[in-house]
């Protein structure tokens, strides 16, 4: 069970009314932490919906459509790779270091896309900070994966 592998926080081992449940998740120990993660993971969900949009900002942009198509295949292809990849590492031990680098990288390359739409940059910018997101959104999901 999940919630009995969670670390208990710092100092509140045995002490009666210490923190149960998920409330552990917000207990002194590990506060900053919980925070660190909900940031990250808001930052790849919300790149993880740009897939659903890409077609309508080709349009607005005044990309072929199939150019659009093209960067979405190739995007497609980098998936299995990440996954397969992330789903080593984590059983290698090295899943916290990917989940968390991934979860980063994601949050990193979907605030990239922001600021290159909004200033016009090169479409070939726009698609690399594409598929950057692309490729560690599912190292993220291959590391959930393997270790749910």
């Amino acid at each position: 069970d999940l919630m009995q592998r969670l670390p208990t926080p710092t100092g509140t081992a045995g002490r009666r009314g210490a923190a149960i449940g998920l409330w552990r998740l917000w207990a002194r120990g590990l506060r900053g932490r919980t925070v660190l993660v909900v940031v990250l993971w808001a930052g790849c969900a919300t790149g993880s919906e740009f897939w659903f949009w890409v077609t309508e900002l080709g349009k607005a942009w005044g990309i072929s459509e199939v150019a659009v198509k093209e960067i979405m295949f190739v995007g497609r292809l980098t998936g299995p790779f990440a996954f397969v990849s992330a789903s080593v590492a984590s059983r290698f031990g090295y899943g916290k270091v990917v989940l968390t680098m991934g979860a980063a990288l994601c949050s990193v390359s979907t605030a990239a896309i922001a600021v290159l739409l909004g200033t016009k940059a090169a479409h070939g910018l726009v698609a690399l900070a594409v598929l950057v997101l692309n490729f560690f959104f599912d190292m993220v999901w291959g590391v959930l994966y393997s270790i749910t």
